[in-house]
């Protein structure tokens, strides 16, 4: 799962479709659906700062 930030300037999207080209070198992809909202992960404590 492609992990980064949004860089100034940039959308969704197009941070979304860096970032897995940057993480997975995959540079050919389709847009299938695009949800509207957020995705907000709940780590366990002991994880915070180890993974994610």
């Amino acid at each position: 799962m492609p992990q980064g930030g949004v860089d100034e300037g940039e959308d969704f999207l197009k941070a979304a479709h860096r970032e897995l080209e940057e993480e997975t070198s995959i540079k050919s992809v389709e847009l299938l659906k695009e949800l509207d909202g957020t995705t907000i992960y709940e780590l366990p404590d002991q994880l915070l700062g180890i993974i994610w």
